[in-house]
This record gives C-alpha cells, sequence and structure tokens, in this order.
C-alpha cells in the first residue's frame, strides 16, 4: 500500500512540472518576438548642397505597441536633424552619402538599414550681379571655396522657404565653427548682406533654381588695408517657382542716426501682379516684433521706431548681431493679411577694437553741457565703463585739450593731467566702472569753449592699450542757445531717452516730431546743439 501512494504521488509530482512546463512554454511562445525588417525611405534621391532631405524609417510589418522602440543615425560628413523614424538630411558639398538607421526593438534586438543620397549642384541662374542665363556648375560665378589650411567653416546653410513665387521673401542663415573657439569674431555675408540671417528675395525672374553666395571670413588675418582674403564660400539654392504672390509686404529697415541702436522701420504693401490696382489693401494696424526679446508694438501707421540693446546690454564676445524684424498686416479685428520681414544687425566696435587694434575702448557716459557748483565752476560727471570680460583695464594718464572758439584762429592745445584730477580710482576690472567728475574753474580762458580728453592706459592681463574720450563745453560758442522753456526741455529729454544718447541734434528732433514720438514743442527755438 505504501509503495502504491508513494508511486501515486510521484505521478502527480510528474504531472505538475509536465503542467507548469507547458504553461512556460506557451507564455514563451506568445511573448516570442515576430521576426521585423526596417524599411528607409528617403524623400528625394538627390539633393542640392545644404537642401533638407525627409527620411522615414518603418517596422515592417507594422507594430501595434510603438513604446520601447529607439533609432539610432548616422551619416558620416553629412548633418542629421531629429530624433526617431523620421529625420532630416543635410549634405555640405557634392557627392554621394550613405544615411544608416539601426533600431532596437523592446526585446533588444536590432535591425539596420541604409540609403545612399546623392547631393550635387544643380544648374541654377545666379544669385547676384547681372542677370544671366542658366549656367553649368563648372561656371559658377560664386564656387564653393573650401579653405582646409584655415581652423573655420560653414557647418551649416538653412533656408526657411526653399521654393517662393515672384516677390516672396525667404529667410537664409548660416551657421559656423572654429577650431580655436573664435567663431563669434568671424563675419559672415548672405547674399552680400552682412549677418548670421538674411531676408532674401530672389534677384530674378524667370523660374528656376537660383544660388545665393554665403561667405564666411575673419577680418583679423591678413593685411586689414587690403581685401579680405581668408575667407570660405557655399551657396544656398532657392527655387523660383512660376507664380507671383498677388500681395506682399516689404520692409525696409535703416539707422538714420549715428547711433546705431536707433532703427527706423518703414512697410509698403506691394502688388506683383496688378490684380489690386484701384483697389489698394489697407490694413487697420500693423503689428511689429523687433526679434531681440522686447515686447512687440501695434502702429497705425506703417512705420515704427525702436532703439535696440547697445553695446553693453548685448554683451561682450561676439562681433556681429542680426535680428530679424517681422511685421503683420492687420485688419480691423486683428487678422493677419500679410506678413512681411526684414533683417539688421548691429556690431560690437569695441569689441572690434580689441581684435583690430589690440586695444580697449571704453564706454564714456557723460553730457557735455555742463552744470554749475557752488563755487562758479562748472563740470559735468563722467563714468568710464569697462565692457570687456577678461581685462582689467588701468588707466596712467590724461590729456586735455582745449579748444578755442570758432571765430579764434589759434590753435587747440594740450596739456598731460593725472587721472586722479577727474577720478579716484585709475583700476576698472572686466565689467565694471568708475565715476569722475571733469571740472572748469570760474576764471578759465574766456577764449577756449571746449575741453576734450582722452584717457590713456594698459590692461592687464592681455597688454591691451586701452582708452577713452568724452568732452565738456566751456565756452559760449556761436549758435548756441540755451534751452528755457520747460516743455522744449522735457521733450528734449524724452528724445534723448528714445535714441539712448547723452545729446540730440536739431535733425534729432525733427525726426521724432514727424514720427510723432514727441510733441512739436521741442522744435521751439533753442534747440539743443550737436555733439562737439
Amino acid at each position: 500500500m505504501a509503495g502504491r501512494g508513494s508511486a501515486r504521488r510521484r505521478t502527480q509530482v510528474l504531472l505538475g512540472m509536465g503542467v507548469a512546463l507547458a504553461v512556460v512554454a506557451a507564455w514563451l511562445w506568445m511573448r516570442r518576438e515576430r521576426a521585423w525588417a526596417i524599411a528607409l525611405t528617403p524623400g528625394e534621391a538627390t539633393a542640392a548642397p545644404w537642401s533638407a532631405v525627409e527620411l522615414t524609417a518603418a517596422v515592417i510589418p507594422a507594430q501595434a505597441d510603438s513604446e520601447g522602440w529607439s533609432w539610432r543615425w548616422a551619416a558620416p560628413t553629412a548633418d542629421i536633424e531629429g530624433t526617431g523614424p523620421s529625420v532630416r538630411f543635410r549634405g555640405r558639398s557634392a557627392g554621394e552619402y550613405v544615411v544608416k538607421v539601426t533600431v532596437r526593438s523592446p526585446r533588444g534586438t536590432e535591425r539596420s538599414a541604409e540609403a545612399t543620397i546623392t547631393v550635387q549642384v544643380p544648374a541654377f541662374r545666379v544669385g547676384l550681379g547681372p542677370r544671366a542665363p542658366i549656367v553649368e556648375p563648372d561656371k559658377d560665378p560664386f564656387p564653393d571655396i573650401l579653405r582646409p589650411d584655415l581652423p573655420f567653416r560653414i557647418v551649416r546653410v538653412t533656408v526657411d522657404k526653399p521654393e517662393v513665387c515672384r516677390g516672396e521673401r525667404t529667410v537664409i542663415h548660416v551657421e559656423a565653427e572654429d577650431d580655436d573657439g573664435n567663431v563669434d569674431q568671424l563675419v559672415p555675408t548672405i547674399g552680400g548682406k552682412v549677418g548670421w540671417a538674411a531676408a532674401v528675395i530672389v534677384p530674378g525672374t524667370a523660374a528656376g533654381p537660383y544660388k545665393i553666395p554665403v561667405r564666411l571670413g575673419d577680418p583679423d588675418r591678413g593685411d586689414r588695408t587690403k581685401p579680405l582674403a581668408d575667407f570660405v564660400q557655399t551657396g544656398a539654392f532657392v527655387t523660383l517657382k512660376d507664380c507671383d504672390t498677388p500681395r506682399s509686404l516689404w520692409v525696409n529697415g535703416s539707422q538714420p542716426t549715428s547711433v546705431e541702436e536707433d532703427a527706423r522701420f518703414h512697410a509698403v504693401i506691394m502688388s506683383n501682379d496688378g490684380s489690386d490696382a484701384g483697389r489698394p489693401l489697407q490694413p487697420a494696424a500693423f503689428r511689429w516684433d523687433f526679434g531681440d526679446g522686447s515686447p512687440g508694438v501695434t502702429t497705425k501707421a506703417p512705420d515704427a521706431a525702436h532703439v535696440y540693446p547697445n553695446e553693453e546690454q548685448r554683451g561682450p564676445g561676439k562681433r556681429v548681431f542680426t535680428y530679424l524684424v517681422t511685421a503683420d498686416a492687420l485688419d480691423a479685428s486683428g487678422k493677419v493679411l500679410l506678413t512681411g520681414v526684414v533683417d539688421i544687425y548691429m556690431r560690437n566696435r569695441l569689441e572690434e577694437l580689441k581684435q583690430s587694434d589690440h586695444r580697449i575702448q571704453l564706454y564714456a557716459v557723460f553730457h557735455p553741457e555742463p552744470a554749475t557748483d557752488a563755487d562758479g565752476a562748472r563740470f559735468i560727471d563722467v563714468v568710464l565703463k569697462n565692457l570687456d570680460a577678461k581685462e582689467t583695464a588701468s588707466l596712467a594718464s590724461l590729456a586735455f585739450r582745449q579748444v578755442p572758439c570758432t571765430p579764434t584762429p589759434a590753435p587747440p592745445t594740450a596739456e598731460s593731467h593725472p587721472v586722479a584730477e577727474v577720478f579716484r580710482d585709475a583700476s576698472i576690472p572686466p565689467r565694471g566702472s568708475i565715476s569722475g567728475r571733469l571740472r572748469w574753474p570760474k576764471d578759465g580762458p574766456a577764449e577756449v569753449c571746449h575741453l576734450d580728453v582722452s584717457a590713456e592706459g594698459s590692461s592687464q592681463p592681455g597688454g591691451f592699450s586701452v582708452g577713452a574720450e568724452f568732452s565738456m563745453r566751456v565756452g559760449s560758442d556761436h549758435g548756441v542757445e540755451t534751452v528755457a522753456d520747460p516743455d522744449q526741455a522735457a521733450a528734449i529729454g524724452k528724445a534723448m531717452a528714445i535714441l539712448h544718447k547723452t545729446y540730440v541734434t536739431p535733425q534729432d528732433l525733427e525726426r521724432l516730431v514727424a514720427s510723432g514720438e514727441i510733441p512739436a514743442s521741442a522744435l521751439k527755438r533753442g534747440a539743443p546743439p550737436a555733439s562737439p
């Protein structure tokens, strides 16, 4: 009996193990990974240099669950934008490019696929200069210039609208790299326009591809008195379609004053095909985005004024700043009728002086019109700012230049003065400043009209020369009148704030009055003098 019981138990155990193994086998069978493969499809088999090509990789057969899959793309010497099953490819120069994608399943299985894209220069029309018929690539007036001996290169050119109708603008961007970390000191041009981006209209009417030249150079290399020789060059291809935009909004930008940051914009609605003759479009307002992160504004007239950040506010380390300005023409309900764009650029002039002349130029903040102290002496307060991020500026001397009034034939006289006569401190740390007061005694020579001061020194640790200039009006020059009217003084103060200037000229005031930014009281007799 005991033997039969033991046998029965062994049979039950074996049966249990068999059922368990069967369950595991069934579970593994249900969980097994089905056979799959990758299909890689490019949007185009050929493309122009820098032109984007869409590539899509698909799992065959399609999987019900898309989670847990990873995609890894590779294309040596080309650019791949994006991740996941769809990316964009850009080839920098002519040639065949092999694009490979490796896909990993949630189970860890990997499959790969490849596609070949041919990049070739199309027959095109010239983008600038005299109109010309279609040319062959070997007759390119703007050939690619590769300079392996230079440490910098263009790494990407993008076109926001690769195909446009006549009268339609496109925006071209350029990106670069520099082995010496000097990329922000390079100067790019797009279609002959300085900047890292440019709003371009194809300069032709015949349909077909156009090549817009893109150049990148280093002005600090070679002889600055001669044309730039150290540069690389490529091109952006824009296709002009055989179509006309009925209307377009053209935006023009200008910098009419000596202050580069003072910009003016004007929008014009253009009829490109004549279809709206006799019934021109009349927007109710214009909305402006100045491209520098500042709040947009809305104007009723197609004009706008804007003061961009000055060099101190922009910060050091970059030679050229590009801003894309967008204007929207709106109807009475706020609907966008047309959109226009223009580019405008600023240069860090003090930054350029450091690179080109080995000089740290201090930023002087002052007003040339003096106040009078209790002793009857005239004075102005001066702030010298060191915008450099690395160098400490040390002042060694001040040179006073006394400029006689206009009718006096005597030449200016120059004198050397100690720094302590104006400033308590002679050392200005990086991104720091010092304050001082320039005084002119009550009994100073009556024939002197202006006192010009030059500060000189050197910097540490780079050993750059250091300089600054400021001036004060100390006499009564012919044609100079005092502003006594409080309304006029207030209007002039507003003008200086708008233009970020410590002085304004009569031309500045006339322009701001015409644009409605300051009241007409600013033009009363007694406008301030121009800067000496």
